[in-house]
């Protein structure tokens, strides 16, 4: 699904780029007729989530449509790409792993201490159980990554690199589009909930003070001190915190790439892993 609905805004976002008439773009990819906003509309037509509207809408804004809806379908097919190589990765560790389950159990029943009636259930438990953890993985992985991420904000720590990445994307295109400090906040804030939300206005509130942008932003815990601020600062005093904005989101985008990698390599040892110990389990 994410992969054809990726193909779509890129496509979409090329048209727009090209200078195709937004309602003429939207019938070229199938999006259907316009009847309202094209935030709303790409909304009904399932090419934007809901949670995936504030940033279309701040791109929107500052005529940057195009680029935010290229993002966002190159973001979902990296997605997709790694959702598939892991399914793939996992295909014969899953296998091995329903094998495990069919013979741990045979030494008991061989042994008499178990009968096929025990034997059946000795099985079926764990296959069922297997069937849920990859189902609920696989639908709900994302929003259990997001939930994981809001952990550190709550217990007044800075962002963890997989929130820090599209915060500083959308600063950097907001700036760019020509927008200050605190306008490019302002943006952000509405769109953004709870304690994120609290410390944007926070330092937003600093910079009309006469603070800087980074300074602001490190001060109430957006940034990361040792791995953002020493490049945005450096940047900021040049009169070139755009071009340092766009570095530092490349190299988070390398980062994340990274770990996503470890993620898909070390997901099958794990279950190899799992494998030892259930075969271990039946056998002793």
């Amino acid at each position: 699904m994410n992969s054809g609905r990726a193909e779509r805004l890129e496509e979409l976002g090329v048209l727009l780029a090209a200078g195709v008439d937004t309602d003429r773009a939207l019938g070229i990819v199938g999006a259907g007729n316009r009847r309202g906003r094209v935030t709303e509309h790409l909304v009904e037509q399932g090419l934007v989530l809901p949670q995936e509207r504030p940033m279309i809408e701040r791109m929107l804004e500052v005529g940057r449509l195009d680029r935010g809806l290229r993002h966002l379908g190159s973001d979902l097919r990296r997605e997709a790409r790694l959702v598939g190589w892991i399914k793939g990765r996992l295909a014969l560790p899953v296998a091995i792993w329903a094998l495990a389950i069919l013979i741990a159990p045979l030494p008991a029943l061989f042994g008499g201490d178990l009968n096929l009636a025990g034997y059946a259930g000795a099985v079926f438990r764990p296959l069922l159980l297997t069937a849920a953890l990859l189902w609920l993985g696989f639908r709900y992985w994302r929003s259990l990554l997001d939930g994981s991420r809001t952990l550190p904000l709550l217990a007044g720590r800075p962002p963890v690199p997989g929130l820090r990445l599209p915060f500083l994307r959308a600063l950097h295109e907001l700036l760019a589009a020509g927008k200050d400090a605190e306008q490019a906040l302002l943006a952000l804030s509405r769109g953004a909930s709870g304690e994120w939300r609290r410390r944007l206005d926070a330092a937003r509130a600093d910079i009309r003070g006469g603070a800087g942008l980074v300074s602001a932003l490190a001060r109430h815990g957006l940034l990361h001190r040792r791995h953002d601020v020493p490049l945005l600062s450096a940047g900021e005093t040049a009169g070139r915190l755009v071009q340092a904005l766009e570095h530092r989101v490349g190299q988070l985008c390398q980062e994340r790439d990274l770990r996503r990698e470890m993620v898909a390599e070390w997901l099958p040892r794990g279950v190899y892993f799992l494998i030892l110990l259930h075969l271990a389990r039946g056998f002793l």
